[in-house]
Order: structure tokens, then C-alpha cells, then sequence
């Protein structure tokens, strides 16, 4: 999420205090949320897709992968600790 949220903003040469201004959250907030310390609710990701003029949903592209390569573990790794 935070990945999208960097690219988009910068696709669209803005700093991290507009977005916050426009959408109404905290830049803090914004801030953890590209380093990946926290992860976007539904409001919160509405109002940034509404501010950034994005379907909310972008938000989650290459999110499950992400989780998939990083913390879930794979098959493999499951059967060799059988």
C-alpha cells in the first residue's frame, strides 16, 4: 500500500503534506503508511483514491504478493519443517 501511495504521488509531483492537506488525514499518518509501519482502513484509502483520483482499490496492487514472498511462508519452507 504504502508503495502505491509513494509512486502515485510522485507520478503526480506532489509532497506528502498536499496529500494530507487534500485528503484531510495526517501527514504522519501518510508518512508510516509509505514506510509500510501501518496499513490503510477503508476510509482511509477511499479518501486518498477520491483525493488522488484513483480507484481505491489500486491500493492493493502487488499488496498480496508482497505478503505472499515476505510472510507467509511457502509450501515448500511449511513441508521441511516436517
Amino acid at each position: 500500500m504504502g508503495v502505491t501511495l509513494a509512486r502515485l504521488r510522485g507520478e503526480r509531483g506532489l509532497r506528502l503534506d498536499e496529500i494530507a492537506a487534500a485528503s484531510g488525514l495526517d501527514a504522519c499518518f501518510l508518512r508510516a503508511v509509505e514506510a509500510g509501519d501501518v496499513l490503510l482502513d477503508d476510509a482511509a484509502r477511499t479518501r486518498l483514491a477520491d483525493t488522488l483520483g484513483v480507484d481505491p482499490d489500486c491500493f492493493y496492487d502487488g499488496f498480496m504478493d508482497s505478503l505472499r514472498s515476505g510472510l507467509w511462508p511457502t509450501l515448500q519452507d511449511a513441508l521441511s519443517r516436517t
